[in-house]
């Protein structure tokens, strides 16, 4: 069988203690049984692990050849891909999370348009989200995001990125500041700071859809009053960023009264994508990794 190619990316994902095992597994396992296969993967983990899953930490390193940075204490995902990104050896850095697959050309695919487009910066894409509706039944459906001329407007309303979709130039990450310290919108923050730089720096999304997103529960959406508080932080925090108008900051603000109001609201009177059942993984994701979440 001919070697697969290997691509100048290092992929760049985190775990910790409440990380399931088989889950990681099958997300790095994704990335090498692709079309093309990384040069470095890189796992951060994130505090104190279990035995259990410091084992998967440990058969990852001897099959894949992972990087495995280990932190002393649980300092939250932003510091934790802060850490990870200083320590890749090259320019383009893929990410993942390790509760999500890959498809087989993701890499591929993004490799080529940032190395054939030197003006994009991050490249991100739609995705499939799923979860359990039973012990023998999957739920899907197609997230997708906005193109690339109304990323900037996006901005106000929602998080226009996927993030364990993208591909990125780490120095455009560096320039602005890296990863850091925003809990809960680590990415959105990264974006915000990559859109207004006085230095503009491109996003784009392609339709294709490239990764299989896991969303924890089918019901369950980001809402309540803890998470607007963390919103909230986040908008004072924009706000105070004197490169981004202000006018963001209160559109945010305004997004987190609307989802306090919207509390308790049954969730299908307000995602209106429609969702598709499946016996399998593999009936809407091609990575043959994915086979291991099939039980």
């Amino acid at each position: 069988m001919e070697a697969k190619k290997v691509i100048p990316v290092s992929c760049l994902g985190s775990c910790y203690a409440r990380t399931d095992p088989v889950e990681l597994y099958v997300s790095i396992h994704s990335l090498f049984a692709g079309s093309v296969c990384p040069d470095e993967v890189i796992l951060v983990i994130d505090g104190v692990i279990d035995y259990l899953l410091k084992l998967q930490v440990e058969e990852c390193i001897k099959t894949f050849g992972v990087k495995a940075i280990f932190l002393t204490q649980n300092s939250g995902l932003g510091i934790a891909l802060r850490e990870g990104l200083k320590q890749t050896r090259n320019e383009i850095v893929a990410r993942y999370d390790t509760d999500d697959i890959s498809s087989k050309e993701r890499l591929e695919i993004q490799y080529k348009i940032l190395k054939n487009n030197d003006d994009i910066a991050v490249c991100g894409s739609n995705v499939v989200e799923y979860g359990r509706c039973n012990s023998s039944v999957f739920r899907y459906r197609l997230k997708c995001m906005p193109d690339m001329a109304d990323i900037k407007t996006a901005l106000c309303y929602r998080n226009p990125i996927n993030h364990p979709s993208v591909m990125m130039r780490k120095e455009a990450i560096i320039a602005v500041g890296s990863y850091q310290n925003v809990h809960l919108f680590e990415d959105y923050d990264l974006w915000m700071r990559l859109v207004y730089a006085k230095r503009k720096y491109l996003i784009v999304n392609i339709k294709q859809p490239l990764v299989i997103m896991k969303r924890e529960s089918i019901g369950t959406r980001r809402n309540g009053v803890k998470y607007s508080v963390f919103e909230v932080v986040f908008a004072i925090r924009i706000a105070r960023n004197t490169d981004i108008p202000i006018y963001v900051a209160l559109s945010i603000l305004i997004r987190s009264i609307c989802r306090l109001l919207l509390y308790g609201m049954p969730v299908n009177l307000i995602w209106r994508s429609k969702w598709h059942e499946a016996r399998k993984i593999s009936d809407f994701c091609d990575n043959d990794a994915s086979h291991a979440l099939n039980k």
